[in-house]
């Protein structure tokens, strides 16, 4: 596969495409927005970046193969790992989710508890905290550096009508925020559909952990294993 002179118009497509399935989810974005977006999720910093590449390809075909390499090496400096700040908690395993112990570090002492997020997402920036109830995304004071928590507190998802608002809502606060990219939106996506089957079970285990499980403690004596 090659892409050919047409590729821009597929792309104007795609993104037509992508703003009516947001506007559908009451997300409704720019047509240069929707652009910006699609041009993101294929590796670029933003449309206009993406025409300029564009007009080297139209002349140069590459293959898929490398466009996919490129793409992934972009994804990786835009979200590089922000795992020293976590610790495997070794005590629960999961198919599907990491569960980590995380040290809150504008707290004076530390505050430790438990996170998790889904195995396989794109960006390393969207967490889960079952003590909190709340969706924790790490993009301040920018995505890359991802230093603190932007925290939305969910109200109860027992119906697949409460799903649906919560989602709605979260989108409603994330709308604005310049640091919002396709990839953040579909680990959203991805961590609220998990949460709406086992988030009962995420936060029973978070409530029987025994006392003496002191999670700082653990963070300390494994933070070097990382």
């Amino acid at each position: 596969m090659q892409l050919t002179p047409n590729g821009n118009t597929h792309f104007k497509g795609a993104a037509k495409n992508l703003a009516k399935e947001l506007k559908d989810q009451g997300f409704g974005i720019t047509h240069s927005n929707a652009l910006n977006i699609t041009a993101v999720a294929l590796g670029y910093k933003n449309y206009n970046t993406y025409i300029a590449q564009y007009e080297k390809i139209d002349s140069h075909p590459i293959t898929a193969t490398t466009y996919i390499n490129e793409a992934r090496e972009h994804t990786e400096l835009l979200y590089p790992s922000i795992k020293e700040r976590f610790v495997q908690f070794p005590h629960i395993k999961s198919d599907q989710l990491n569960i980590y112990i995380y040290k809150e570090e504008n707290e004076a002492e530390g505050l430790y508890y438990l996170v998790v997020e889904i195995k396989d997402n794109n960006t390393g920036r969207v967490f889960y905290s079952p003590e909190y109830d709340a969706i924790l995304l790490f993009v301040y004071p920018n995505i890359r550096e991802g230093l603190n928590d932007y925290v939305i507190e969910l109200h109860e998802i027992n119906s697949e009508k409460l799903y649906q608002e919560n989602f709605q809502t979260i989108l409603h606060l994330v709308r604005s925020k310049n640091w919002v990219t396709l990839e953040v939106l579909e680990d959203i996506m991805t961590l609220m559909e998990t949460l709406y089957i086992k988030r009962d079970n995420i936060r029973d285990v978070n409530k029987n952990i025994p006392k003496s499980q002191n999670f700082k403690n653990i963070f300390n004596e494994n933070k070097d294993y990382l």
